[in-house]
């Protein structure tokens, strides 16, 4: 995780709600609250590095 980088959160299910778009620094210090229910509840959380304006390139 990149701290100045904002990443892009998607779950295969309800696991993570309200969240999509979140600073790096927040995961590095705060990180996720799932909701798990049951000893073998599990989630899958796809993390995609957005590009940093900076980073984007136009053509004109």
């Amino acid at each position: 995780m990149n701290p100045d980088a904002t990443y892009r959160v998607e779950t295969t299910d309800d696991a993570l709600k309200g969240v999509e778009k979140i600073s790096g620094l927040d995961l590095l210090h705060r990180g996720l609250q799932l909701s798990l229910r049951g000893d073998y509840d599990s989630a899958v959380i796809v993390f995609e590095r957005l590009p940093s304006a900076a980073s984007v390139s136009t053509t004109h």
